[in-house]
């Protein structure tokens, strides 16, 4: 897929998605952030199919939430920011990883 079809499917994904929700309002439904200015929400597709930009198909999450949904590190500013934030009284990345494994297995989004 080229580079620029790629981006327009991004973008109408956030669109489609930002659209229904409210960004000032807006809580990562994995870990609760939303409230520092730092957090800058990522659209993500629940079935990894960036074309199926239906909306149930579409969830809102912080970076570090995001990578760990699709199995990569997240940057350590990213985790660094998370440590500081985590001391606040939410909750650790280790039950935030478990809990996005059981809404994966326990989810079932699939394609049109």
């Amino acid at each position: 897929m080229g580079k620029d079809l790629k981006q327009q499917h991004r973008r109408l994904a956030r669109e489609r998605f930002w659209s229904e929700y409210d960004k000032e309002n807006y809580l990562c439904p994995d870990c609760g952030r939303g409230d520092l200015p730092s957090v800058v929400f990522q659209v993500h597709h629940r079935n990894g199919n960036p074309h199926d930009n239906r909306l149930e198909n579409l969830i809102a999450l912080c970076p570090t939430c995001h990578c760990i949904r699709e199995g990569r590190k997240p940057p350590i500013d990213d985790l660094k920011s998370y440590r500081k934030w985590r001391i606040r009284g939410v909750l650790h990345l280790e039950h935030m990883y478990e809990r996005v494994m059981w809404y994966d297995r326990n989810t079932d989004v699939s394609p049109p």
